[in-house]
């Protein structure tokens, strides 16, 4: 679940990432439009590298954790306060 999610935003950010990429190379006489428009492709740079990285790394070892049965989330449980 979390690899698809990853993978649908990181088609999303690449796709706006393009489009910021295209505006900015197009608008090159209206000055204030094209900070915009490089603001905005430097912006979703960072987000399309964040949600390949959960795609690609993160996500189908958190998947797979989430999938087993009958073994916790974390790696060991918390110790319990044992009374004397």
């Amino acid at each position: 679940m979390i690899t698809t999610i990853a993978y649908t935003l990181t088609l999303f950010t690449t796709a706006v990432l393009l489009l910021g990429a295209v505006a900015w190379a197009l608008l090159r006489r209206r000055g204030e439009a094209r900070q915009a428009a490089q603001r905005i492709t430097v912006t979703f740079a960072v987000f399309a590298l964040a949600t390949g990285y959960v795609w690609l790394e993160v996500g189908p070892d958190l998947d797979y954790r989430l999938q087993a049965w009958d073994q916790p989330l974390l790696a060991r449980p918390a110790p319990q306060e044992q009374e004397v």
